[in-house]
C-alpha cells in the first residue's frame, strides 16, 4: 500500500473462509437495494444518451437506469486534479465500483472505484488503472488498494488493470482483471490450473495473506455464463462488474461480461446454481430492464442497501450561449416537493465547498456564498421549483451575458428532505 493510504475498516476477527467472511449476505435480500452500474462506452437509454464515466442507478420502483454521477459532476467532484488550470478531469471510464462496507447511502463518498487508464496528478503523482480509489469530502483521492499491492499479491511483473471489485467487511477484496497476467507464484498457478491468469478469472485477496487466491477460474466463469445464457462462448471478452448476489448463500457472485452486440450482452449473471441470469426486485437484470436501446455491456456493479436516490440534476442543454436558455430537469424524489436551484459563477479552478448540518444527498454545497450569482439565485423566484406527479421538475435559466466564456456550478436543493444534488458544471459559450 502506498504511504498515507487509508484502509477500509475491518471487523475485529478476520474470517478466512469466503462464506464466513460474508456470513449473512443473503439477508441483503430483505433490505431495500439500489443497483449501481457504469457502461463500457457511450450508450442510449429510454431516458436519453449517457456517457461511460457516468454512475447510473437502477431504482427498485421503475424500469430504466437513472443518473447518479454525470460527467459534468465528475468535473466538480475531482476539481483541477492534474493542475492544468481547467476543470476537465472527468474520468474517461469507471471500471470498478464497490460500496464501502457498512454504507447505507447512495453517496460518492462511500463508493470505491477504479479508472480505466492511468491519470497524472499534481507533483508527479499518478493514479493507476490498477488502483482502487476513494474520493473524500475534502477533495482528496485516497488509495484503498494500490496497483503495486495487487500485483504483489499476484506475484506478477505484468501490468495490472483492476476491472471488477467487491469489498467485504473484513477488508478482503474480490476482483477481476482487465487483461491477462502471468503469475510467478507456484501456489497461485496451481490454484488457477495455469500460470496464465486471464481476465475471466475471479480472485480474492484477504487481509494478511501473502498471495491472492482464485475463487473461480476463467474456464469456470465462461461455463457458468454459457449455462445461464444457453450459449457456447469460448470467451466473454472479460469479466467486469462484481458484487455479492443478495439471493445467494454468501459465496455467490453477480458478474457482468464484456460481450457486445451478442446474446447476453448487457445482462447481469450470477454464479448461483452453476450460472443463471440474475434477478433483482423480481425482474431479470437484462438490457430491457436497464432501459438500454442497444445491448450495452456493463462495466461495474455495486449494490447499496438504500432505496431512496438523492436529488438529481440533469442538463437538457449541456452547453448554453450567453444569449440562450439553459433547460434543467431535477429529480426531487417525490411528487409535490419544492426546492431551489442554486448557482455560482466559477472563477479559477477552486470550487468552494461547505458542509451543512443535516444536509443529505451529496452532503455538501459546492457553491461560493460570497458570489454575486449565488446571492442572486437565493433571491430570484425563477430558481424555485415544484415536482410534478412523477417527482420531477423543470427549470429554465438565462445566464447573464457577462458570464460568456465562463463556467457555472449548479446544484439543486430539496426543501422537504434537506437534500442536495451532486453539482453540475455548465459551460457558457460566447
Amino acid at each position: 500500500m502506498r504511504r498515507g493510504a487509508r484502509r477500509i475498516p475491518r471487523v475485529p476477527e478476520v474470517a478466512t473462509a469466503f462464506a464466513l467472511t460474508f456470513l449473512g449476505a443473503s439477508s441483503l435480500d430483505a433490505q431495500p437495494l439500489t443497483l449501481l452500474t457504469t457502461t463500457d462506452g457511450p450508450a442510449l437509454t429510454s431516458q436519453g444518451p449517457i456517457e461511460n464515466e457516468e454512475i447510473l442507478l437502477l431504482p427498485s420502483s421503475s424500469n430504466g437506469v437513472e443518473q447518479l454521477i454525470s460527467s459534468r459532476a465528475w468535473a466538480i467532484l475531482l476539481g483541477d486534479a492534474d493542475g492544468n488550470g481547467r476543470l476537465d478531469d472527468e474520468p474517461t471510464e469507471i471500471d470498478a465500483l464497490a460500496p464501502i462496507p457498512g454504507t447505507t447511502r447512495l453517496s460518492i463518498w462511500d463508493l470505491a472505484f477504479s479508472l480505466d487508464v492511468d491519470r497524472p496528478l499534481r507533483a508527479g503523482r499518478v493514479l493507476r488503472d490498477g488502483d482502487l480509489l476513494r474520493l473524500t469530502e475534502t477533495g482528496q483521492i485516497e488509495v484503498l488498494f494500490s496497483e503495486e499491492e495487487i500485483a504483489g499479491a499476484l506475484a506478477t511483473f505484468d501490468d495490472v488493470d483492476l476491472d471488477g471489485a467487491c469489498l467485504l467487511p473484513d477488508g478482503s477484496l474480490i476482483f477481476s482483471l482487465g487483461g491477462n497476467i502471468i503469475t510467478l507464484s507456484p501456489g497461485l498457478a496451481a490454484d488457477n490450473g495455469s500460470p496464465l491468469i486471464d481476465d475471466h478469472a475471479v480472485l480474492m485477496l484477504t487481509p494478511g495473506a501473502p498471495r491472492a487466491h482464485v475463487l473461480h477460474s476463467g474456464l469456470e466463469m465462461i461455463a457458468m455464463a454459457n449455462r445461464a445464457l444457453g450459449t457456447s462462448y469460448v470467451s466473454l471478452i472479460d469479466v467486469q462488474g462484481l458484487e455479492i448476489d443478495p439471493h445467494g448463500s454468501g459465496e455467490d457472485l453477480l458478474f457482468a461480461t464484456g460481450l457486445r452486440n451478442t446474446p447476453g450482452a448487457g445482462t447481469v449473471l450470477t454464479t448461483r446454481d452453476g450460472g443463471r441470469v440474475a434477478h433483482l426486485y423480481g425482474r431479470p437484470l437484462v438490457p430491457a430492464t436497464f432501459g438500454f436501446v442497444d445491448s450495452e455491456d456493463l462495466n461495474a456493479l455495486a449494490l447499496v442497501p438504500c432505496a431512496t436516490p438523492p436529488p438529481s440534476l440533469r442538463l437538457l442543454t449541456p452547453e448554453v450561449s450567453a444569449a440562450g436558455d439553459l433547460d434543467i430537469e431535477i429529480g426531487c424524489g417525490g411528487p409535490g416537493r419544492r426546492g431551489r436551484l442554486l448557482a455560482s459563477s466559477l472563477t479559477g479552478t477552486k470550487v468552494t465547498t461547505e458542509t451543512i448540518p443535516g444536509l443529505g444527498g451529496a452532503g455538501l454545497l459546492f457553491l461560493d456564498r460570497s458570489d454575486a450569482l449565488f446571492r442572486s439565485s437565493l433571491r430570484s423566484p425563477k430558481t424555485w421549483f415544484r415536482a410534478d406527479g412523477s417527482g420531477r421538475a423543470r427549470v429554465t435559466l438565462a445566464p447573464p451575458g457577462k458570464l460568456a466564456g465562463t463556467s457555472l456550478v449548479l446544484q439543486a436543493f430539496v426543501q422537504e428532505t434537506r437534500e442536495a444534488s451532486y453539482p453540475v458544471l455548465v459551460r457558457v459559450t460566447d
